[in-house]
């Protein structure tokens, strides 16, 4: 329960790290996301996806993110990844903040990249929803 979450720290939780480059493959597939390393001493909330906003360069920009495994493509190594909406530069090597703001459903493994993307787009769907609450 994330709202509970920042209600006990006084602050939303939240990461912050350097871009690294990932797979790629939401790139490929038009819901590209940027990626940052787990960090080594901070405790990782469950795998799954969550409705999130991106500090970048003092701007916040609100996203879906993905705490997890990805089991749908064959990942076994925990990553942190966000879609950032209506956001396109190129950010790699650049230190962002991603904030997390509601708990949307656990990581989930699907039959296929399609049925992932498809809900991946139902993701973004609901937080933008959720955003404009």
């Amino acid at each position: 329960n994330m709202e509970k979450t920042t209600a006990y720290l006084g602050r939303p939780y939240s990461f912050t790290g350097t871009v690294i480059h990932g797979r790629h493959l939401g790139t490929q597939e038009g819901i590209p996301t940027v990626n940052i390393p787990v960090p080594a001493r901070q405790m990782l909330p469950p795998n799954g996806v969550y409705f999130s906003r991106t500090i970048v360069d003092g701007e916040t920009y609100e996203g879906v993110s993905n705490i997890g495994v990805k089991p749908t493509v064959g990942s076994d190594e925990v990553t942190i990844e966000t879609n950032i909406f209506d956001f396109s530069r190129d950010i790699y090597g650049e230190e962002i903040e991603v904030i997390f703001d509601h708990f949307s459903r656990p990581e989930t493994k699907f039959s296929d990249k399609d049925e992932l993307f498809r809900q991946i787009s139902m993701d973004c769907r609901n937080a933008k929803n959720y955003y404009r609450h």
